[in-house]
């Protein structure tokens, strides 16, 4: 699906990542993932229908709530919803998407080629 890790470098590229099923489990990957992002210097709005708060930062509780100026989104949801979570972003205009290893689906993949 990668070319020459042109998709790769364009994603890491975006100046702000909407993190789309953050754990409200300080121990988890999801919350590992915030941590490298701001480190690299992006802004980060965690969604997590949860929380209101997540490791200093403002969390959204939908997709539907980011705001409109989200370059990209990481999704780290079971391939089961991230489906569902991947339409949602494209139909608010976010063009590059990232979904985590085993949470991808042929569906997801011909999504996010359109």
């Amino acid at each position: 699906m990668y070319k020459d890790n042109v998709e790769i470098k364009n994603f890491l590229a975006s100046k702000s990542v909407a993190l789309i099923g953050v754990s409200r489990n300080k121990q988890s990957y999801s919350r590992s993932l915030i941590k490298a992002f701001v480190d690299k210097g992006f802004e980060v709005f965690p969604v997590n229908p949860h929380e209101t708060q997540i490791d200093g930062l403002k969390c959204y509780q939908s997709i539907t709530q980011l705001p409109d100026t989200i370059d990209a989104a990481y999704i780290i949801k079971r391939k089961e919803v991230a489906i569902d979570l991947a339409r949602e972003v494209a139909n608010r205009g976010i063009k590059k998407i990232w979904i985590h290893m085993n949470c991808d689906s042929p569906d997801i993949k011909e999504l996010c080629k359109e």
